[in-house]
């Protein structure tokens, strides 16, 4: 296998993290960070426990997990009307609805305390 760059951001190499994708010039598999915000750590936070990545980095790891989500289920998707987007925060899903759009922020599962 060789190393591939997936956008400007991302890379699967197999010496690093036994091939896994992980963020450009970095040991940290996205992965990771995307289980982190799914649990519903901010993109903040991330920055803070992982300085080595930029914010920009972390939102082209979000694009690029919903295109593939996109792309899995397209069908459902389109008739549902739903769109994602990243905001400084955590993920927004936008419904349309009859040409108005309706916000649906979804703060990710609760984490047990």
């Amino acid at each position: 296998m060789k190393r591939s760059e997936i956008g400007k951001h991302l890379v699967v190499d197999p010496k690093v993290c036994h091939g896994k994708l992980t963020f450009k010039g970095t040991r940290v598999p996205v992965s990771t960070v995307l289980t982190f915000l799914s649990m519903g750590d901010s993109i903040d936070s991330i920055l803070r426990n992982w300085p080595e990545l930029s914010r920009e980095a972390v939102e082209e790891a979000i694009r690029w997990t919903a295109d593939l989500i996109h792309e899995k289920y397209k069908t459902k998707t389109a008739r549902m009307g739903k769109v994602a987007r990243v905001n400084s925060a955590r993920i927004e899903y936008m419904q349309v609805k009859d040409e108005t759009v309706h916000a649906l922020k979804w703060p990710g599962p609760r984490r047990n305390r």
